[in-house]
């Protein structure tokens, strides 16, 4: 039964009303979680994706089967892509030698390379992403993939998100205070409400010797964490292979120097500003002048934290965030506490929008001479701990009103340090203006 208004002031007021109303019903952040397989057919693989996407974060090894917990040569590759920009870092090493054999790479026009061993050697890089209507995403490698290589994603798109950059900073600085990042000397051009860091210690686009990398991200200056991760190369005495890990929850970016298991950088997040964001350095690196590749956002809600996982089979509920969130991206490597070097270097990624869509993957080298060396990649659970043993990971479990919920897996024995990050529309639950009783029109605000 419809309402018939005559008056002309109410009903161009419940037009205005209804327009408004509209509008924020069309607003929104969307997110996609997913895995899909290289084509080894052709040097273009199009993944059918449920919206058209805005940016796009990836991450690989070089395994083919989500199965596959192969104790061997093994590489871990983590990127972003704006559809047009794109940056990533690997790191790779070799099982089983009497010399450590490990190596990294960082790409300043690729979202993702895929090492195959330590020295390091590239399989695949991914130089193209296009993010079309169709909807779909079409990824470019530089040649056809020979192996069908598990990648993990997380889309971000949706009307909510109105600018997006990859981009990568100017020189570091090699003393402490602040640094003023911004886009290679330019403006990043807008003033960002979340981003996402890499950080590999080199000085431009190639590959290194040793594996020192770090990932972080921040929405403030309070929701910050970086894990960092190190491998000394050429190493023939298990003392001085020196495999270590580390997080830090009040820090964006971190590195190790490996053979002395010292933080020799550490940056916590200020806040951003119209041409990038600022960090503050407290540990300074002296010996190098490095670029930071980044993804930096502007809309949507972000929170930041940090938990210990969960141990055989126990839940983890976080609480007290704004929004119900629509996607989660969890973050963890051998540390079991804040601000504590470990021993054992590793690095899992995952994420997930509901039980049904999750994905994972890590790589892990152990501290020993015949160096034990592993990957996994998975999409039926959100993160593995670093035994990478089947039934040790982490399920999301569900969002909830303020926060979400993940439950370990049976096997599951390592208490991890792990940061989060999570997002959701700018308005969860917008409404419209009291007294505009549209729903008797037929359109009803969220």
């Amino acid at each position: 039964m419809g309402v018939r208004v005559t008056n002309r002031k109410t009903r161009t007021l419940l037009l205005a009303a209804i327009l408004f109303c509209a509008t924020q019903l069309q607003a929104a952040l969307q997110v996609e979680t997913g895995q899909f397989a290289a084509n080894t057919g052709s040097a273009t693989t199009t993944v059918t994706t449920g919206f058209q996407g805005k940016a796009v974060i990836l991450w690989a090894t070089s395994g083919t089967a989500n199965t596959d917990t192969t104790r061997g040569t093994a590489g871990w590759s983590k990127g972003f892509s704006d559809g047009t920009n794109h940056r990533c870092i690997a790191w790779a090493g070799d099982d089983n030698v009497a010399t450590s054999n490990v190596g990294r790479t960082i790409r300043t026009a690729s979202a993702l390379d895929i090492l195959t061993d330590g020295t390091p050697t590239s399989a695949r890089r991914v130089t193209g992403v296009a993010f079309n209507a169709t909807p779909n995403m079409v990824i470019t490698w530089d040649g056809t993939p020979a192996a069908a290589y598990l990648v993990g994603y997380m889309l971000l798109g949706g009307s909510d998100i109105t600018n997006v950059l990859v981009g990568h900073s100017s020189a570091m600085p090699t003393s402490t205070g602040t640094w003023n990042v911004n886009n290679n000397g330019a403006s990043v051009g807008f003033t960002g409400d979340f981003v996402m860091m890499l950080y590999d210690a080199f000085t431009g686009d190639g590959t290194g010797v040793q594996a020192n990398s770090s990932i972080g991200f921040a929405a403030s200056a309070t929701k910050e964490f970086t894990m960092a991760w190190g491998v000394d190369d050429g190493a023939t005495m298990s003392a001085t292979v020196d495999a270590v890990s580390y997080t830090n929850a009040n820090a964006s970016i971190a590195h190790i120097t490996e053979g002395a298991e010292t933080v020799d950088l550490l940056a916590n997040f200020l806040g951003f500003t119209s041409t990038g964001f600022d960090l503050n350095i407290s540990n300074a690196q002296a010996r190098l002048s490095t670029i930071m590749p980044f993804l930096i956002i502007k809309g949507g809600q972000w929170d930041v934290g940090t938990t210990t996982l969960p141990t055989l089979g126990a839940a983890r509920t976080i609480t007290g965030m704004v929004f119900q969130p629509q996607g989660l991206f969890l973050s963890t490597n051998q540390a079991l506490s804040d601000n504590t070097v470990a021993i054992i270097a590793s690095s899992v990624v995952g994420a997930a929008t509901s039980t049904s869509s999750e994905t994972a993957a890590g790589l892990i080298h152990f501290d020993a001479i015949n160096t034990d060396v592993s990957r996994q990649i998975g999409n039926d659970v959100i993160l593995f701990d670093n035994s990478l043993s089947p039934n040790a990971g982490f399920d999301f479990t569900n969002f909830t009103s303020d926060g979400w919920v993940g439950t370990s897996q049976a096997s599951a024995t390592r208490a991890q340090q792990t940061g989060w990050f999570a997002m959701a529309d700018n308005a969860a639950a917008p409404s419209c203006a009291a007294g505009q009783n549209i729903a008797l029109l037929g359109v009803g605000c969220r």
